[in-house]
């Protein structure tokens, strides 16, 4: 915790974080990022994340900010697709704070994979922007995501209905989540199928200025109860008796 870290301080730290390893680390960070000495600590994990948010230098904390918009984890291209410069430098400098985490591999072909450290850090982050922020963001993000799919766009329907019903878009996000139910009922996921056809009813019915193309409400089932795999429904009638 560096040199300035008085002994009350630290017996301060230890009796507030009450055995919480986050806290601890969150605690300690702050001290050594920038609290005076003597000056009163954090008393909740949240508070805690939030001081050191908020004393990040201003680019990374905006970056921080709008890497929460993509959830927990996040592509360095979706920040440059949100207007950052220096995106890799940033994200150095935040992964040297151990706010974030860069990954191996990464689920977004061509782009480089980050994690929060803890989804707290994530959900202290997000909480922190203002909703009409928050709205332009995720229709950025979905922007990116749509441009980076490609053939990939079933398996992560999900996450642009996601996006996309954040940005105030309805009707793009129920054509997002009928592909999404659609890929699974194909998979025989039935019960995946039923809670995203439910999503999907629910967004459009809550929605009346939005209703989505009649294309698309013309592939939502009568109720998300009668799904069924089309391959179940196909062999079902195979098996029908000749009349």
């Amino acid at each position: 915790m560096g040199e300035s870290a008085a002994p009350e301080d630290i017996e301060q730290l230890v009796q507030i974080a009450e055995g919480n390893p986050l806290f601890v680390e969150e605690l300690a960070a702050s001290l050594a990022e920038g609290i005076a000495p003597g000056a009163g600590l954090p008393t909740t994990v949240r508070v805690a994340i939030a001081s050191r948010i908020d004393a990040l230098p201003a680019e990374e904390r905006a970056a921080l900010l709008d890497a929460s918009v993509v959830g927990k984890v996040f592509w360095r291209g979706s920040l440059e697709a949100m207007d950052h410069d220096d995106v890799a430098e940033t994200l150095d400098a935040l992964e040297a704070r151990d706010l974030i985490r860069r990954e191996r591999t990464s689920s977004m072909g061509g782009d480089t994979e980050y994690t929060f450290r803890h989804v707290l850090i994530r959900d202290v982050a997000y909480g922190t922007l203002r909703r009409p922020d928050r709205r332009t963001r995720h229709a950025a993000v979905a922007h990116y995501v749509e441009n980076m799919a490609g053939e990939q766009v079933r398996d992560i329907a999900w996450l642009l209905a996601h996006h996309w019903r954040e940005a105030g878009e309805p009707g793009r996000a129920v054509e997002y989540l009928l592909i999404a139910a659609e890929a699974a009922r194909d998979s025989w996921a039935v019960e995946e199928a039923i809670r995203l056809y439910d999503s999907a009813f629910e967004l459009a019915s809550d929605a009346p200025s939005n209703v989505p193309p009649r294309r698309t409400a013309s592939r939502l089932p009568e109720s998300p109860a009668t799904v069924r795999p089309a391959r179940a429904s196909s062999t079902a009638s195979s098996n029908l008796p000749v009349q």
